[in-house]
């Protein structure tokens, strides 16, 4: 993975600016949005650098946050304390806790959040595969699945 999450702005698709980590306090504390942002997205950022993110930053640079794997799962945990309508991004970072991508419906998560879900709750071979089509048809618009939360989707697996 690039050391940077993503790479488009406000302006379209363009590569993201790194910053040396000597930079980071700094620009977590008096960059421009735009830097703070991109910081955010960044996989090399300290814990101190995430919390006056977390603390301090609009809410484009929390979804940008709530999208970097470099969060641990306690991070993300203080993420959704400080800004709860972005859980549902938070759910979808593959460190996130498996009670918070429960939560989230099945169509946010990513595959690698899926695949962290199931290694968390200690899937089956068979419930793993199951549940990665129930993931599949929600992807696809299934009206049965697309609904669902990931929670829900693996009760029902877990019941069959």
């Amino acid at each position: 993975m690039s050391e940077s999450h993503h790479s488009h702005s406000r302006g379209g698709w363009r590569a993201p600016a790194h910053r040396p980590p000597r930079e980071h306090a700094e620009i977590a504390r008096n960059g421009t949005q735009e830097e703070r942002w991109q910081l955010a997205g960044q996989q090399d950022i300290g814990g101190e650098t995430v919390r006056l993110l977390i603390e301090a930053g609009p809410r484009d640079v929390r979804e940008s946050l709530a999208l970097n794997y470099a969060l641990t799962s306690d991070q993300l945990e203080r993420l959704i304390e400080v800004d709860p309508s972005i859980e549902s991004l938070v759910a979808a970072n593959r460190n996130a806790r498996p009670e918070v991508k429960a939560r989230a419906n099945l169509t946010v998560h990513t595959h690698d959040s899926i695949d962290q879900y199931l290694n968390d709750v200690g899937a089956t071979e068979r419930e793993r595969s199951a549940m990665l089509a129930m993931y599949s048809g929600a992807l696809k618009g299934d009206a049965a699945t697309a609904e669902m939360t990931l929670g829900t989707a693996w009760n029902s697996v877990q019941n069959r």
